[in-house]
């Protein structure tokens, strides 16, 4: 899916620093960048393009101990409400400065602070550290220019913060991308985020579920090889669990959908969808994804097949004693008016 949005604000600040280097040296941007520019545009879509695109993500929310808030956190409150977008960007740089002094190994870049809408009319925050690589690059005066380029396709420190899900009071509304080298702590303790949080293992498997189930309807993929895949799935999940060995994104992927697993992690993985899957997990509830599975009752001698998603038993299927009750009235209708015909 073609990620669509609107870029409201993009600022872009310095930070000059090496390793073991204290004092981060700041180079504040004199004001947020112009939107008129249409390779500015293109950066920051690039940007939220890049971040979502085949990207695994870790969700979470702000770390609140002893009624204490994070210090970005106070900040972001206070620019939710009065909207000053190129102040809030300056502290975003001084606080991810300030917690870069307290870590000797970590090196400055380009701050990038973004706020976009997108096709789900979500408002989200953007914050990135990059380095210059090469289509995009900042010059001298912090202008977006084509001619170097910032990391743009290796970013590994960056978030986006789900404004609309925050005001709302919903969940999981902090994500960081992972994938490609371990988030560094400091950037995760820079905004204030829970980098510990785990969510219910029934419910992050329920949500796996969820999306395989709906990956496997929008391509149309055949009952029997949903069974195969499904059947292949919770045998290699059961002995990831039994050799208490990681269950990441990219194994679920290449069972799913071994065609192209990327494209199972691009579809799982889209801004636009919901269901906040972790890219890896030390175990799976194998009784949740059980639910996958098909059970298919086949007795040759009386030419009687029954077939069935387990999922649908309680649902569609009730079983009562010494009895299998079919409880849909739409199915019993289309099976007497089968009968009928005949």
């Amino acid at each position: 899916m073609e990620i669509q949005m609107y870029i409201n604000n993009i600022a872009v600040h310095k930070i000059t620093k090496t390793a073991n280097q204290q004092s981060p040296i700041i180079d504040f941007a004199e004001s947020e960048l112009d939107l008129a520019n249409e390779d500015i545009v293109d950066f920051g879509e690039s940007l939220a393009k890049t971040y979502f695109d085949k990207k695994s993500r870790f969700y979470t929310v702000f770390k609140i101990e002893e009624d204490i808030e994070p210090i970005f956190k106070q900040h972001f409150d206070q620019y939710i409400h009065n909207n000053s977008f190129y102040s809030y960007s300056r502290q975003v740089t001084q606080i991810l400065s300030d917690k870069m002094n307290e870590e000797p190994l970590s090196r400055g870049g380009y701050v990038v602070v973004m706020n976009y809408t997108s096709t789900n009319n979500n408002q989200y925050l953007f914050i990135a550290l990059l380095n210059n690589k090469e289509n995009f690059s900042v010059n001298d005066s912090l202008e977006v220019v084509k001619n170097l380029a910032l990391n743009i396709e290796k970013m590994a420190m960056a978030s986006v913060l789900n404004i609309t899900r925050y005001s709302e009071g919903q969940d999981n509304y902090i994500t960081f991308l992972k994938g490609l080298r371990e988030i560094p702590d400091y950037f995760i303790s820079f905004i204030g985020a829970n980098k510990d949080r785990r969510r219910d293992i029934h419910d992050v498997t329920q949500s796996w579920v969820s999306a395989i189930e709906d990956f496997f309807e929008d391509r149309d993929v055949s009952p029997e090889l949903v069974e195969q895949r499904t059947n292949s799935l919770l045998t290699q999940v059961k002995n990831l669990n039994r050799n208490e060995d990681l269950i990441t994104a990219e194994i679920i992927a290449n069972v799913v959908y071994p065609d192209d697993p990327s494209e199972f992690i691009k579809y799982i993985y889209d801004e636009d969808v919901s269901y906040e899957l972790p890219s890896e997990m030390e175990r799976m509830d194998t009784q949740v994804l059980n639910q996958l599975n098909i059970i298919n009752y086949v007795d040759k001698s009386r030419e009687f097949n029954l077939k069935f998603k387990r999922k649908d038993i309680g649902t569609l299927v009730n079983l009562q004693n010494n009895s299998i009750i079919i409880t849909d009235d739409e199915i019993v209708e289309n099976i007497r008016r089968e009968i009928e015909n005949e």
